[in-house]
């Protein structure tokens, strides 16, 4: 029990001491700030989408802006509908680059907070981070609509709910132990991006659960109140949901470091120690040193 208490000590105080805190708020806001973008690039594409479907999504958002603002929705149906009339493909390239430009930042960002939580500097240039970020971002969207549509399908067929849960949290499992593996600027063997990986799964079913709960919870009672609750816990969960990643990988560096597979040790320090002996400045102190102990032992010869 002292060691586990110690362990978990150890994580907190490198939590605090690596600020992995404020990292996750910066990777939310620009995640946050390329959602406008995004649902632009989504109204802009609907009328790819299908006749069929364009209609449904079409009588949905009608629906929902009826029942949360009642008093003004004559206006915003307006706006709506003139959004699925007919395609903008100018808008739909515009709001799609800024996406894609805003959220590659966040996950840029990302890769930056997973490299404090090892401990370790990166070198690669601007473009590779921000096309790695770019990457990993286009994963996460891939992995995180394949976890939904096969949630949504395993429960309209009738699989139960554990074998349901345990599928999503194998999804989840995977591709967080990939982000652990691609996303930082060094290489350890998959095992040690899986306890990790485990650790922040396990915390991501867990916010959504909750999340889903207050949906229901909001979804009978004043909708409007809803709405706000539910973008503002929105924002919370997307924080939480960084901070378990950053956590996860605080864990996995601990552990690889006590396996000695990797050295928690900043490569910026190593730099600078030698960027220091090259100047020559140690040298020249160490022969003063030399020559200020010779000339004070001189006297004691002579005697």
């Amino acid at each position: 029990m002292q060691a586990v208490r110690e362990w978990a000590m150890r994580l907190w105080r490198e939590t605090q001491e690596d600020g992995l805190f404020d990292a996750a708020a910066a990777v939310t806001f620009w995640v946050l700030l390329s959602l406008p973008a995004l649902m632009l690039a989504l109204l802009s594409s609907v009328s790819l989408l299908g006749d069929s479907l364009a209609n449904e999504l079409e009588e949905v958002t009608l629906d929902f802006v009826n029942r949360t603002f009642a008093d003004e929705s004559s206006d915003l149906q307006a706006t709506v509908e003139s959004l699925f009339d007919q395609p903008r493909s100018g808008l739909l390239s515009i709001s799609l680059a800024v996406a894609l430009f805003t959220v590659s930042r966040g996950f840029a960002g990302l890769i930056r907070g997973l490299d404090v939580a090892y401990d370790i500097d990166d070198t690669r240039s601007l473009l590779r981070l921000r096309l790695a970020g770019l990457g990993l971002a286009i994963g996460t969207l891939v992995v995180v609509a394949a976890s939904t549509s096969l949630w949504v399908w395993t429960r309209d067929v009738g699989v139960p709910d554990p074998l349901r849960a345990f599928a999503a949290l194998a999804i989840l499992i995977a591709w967080a132990a990939t982000l652990f593996h691609i996303g930082p600027n060094h290489h350890t063997p998959w095992r040690f991006d899986l306890p990790g990986a485990a650790l922040t799964a396990v915390g991501w079913l867990l916010l959504s659960f909750g999340y889903g709960l207050y949906i229901q919870f909001a979804g009978s009672g004043n909708s409007a109140v809803g709405v706000v609750g539910a973008l503002l816990l929105g924002l919370t969960w997307m924080w939480l949901a960084v901070v378990v990643l950053l956590v996860g990988a605080e864990i996995n560096g601990i552990i690889a470091e006590a396996a000695g597979v990797i050295e928690r040790r900043s490569r910026f320090g190593t730099w600078m120690a030698a960027t220091w002996q090259r100047t020559g400045v140690p040298q020249r102190a160490a022969t003063l040193r030399r020559r200020v102990r010779a000339d004070r032992d001189q006297p004691n010869e002579s005697i």
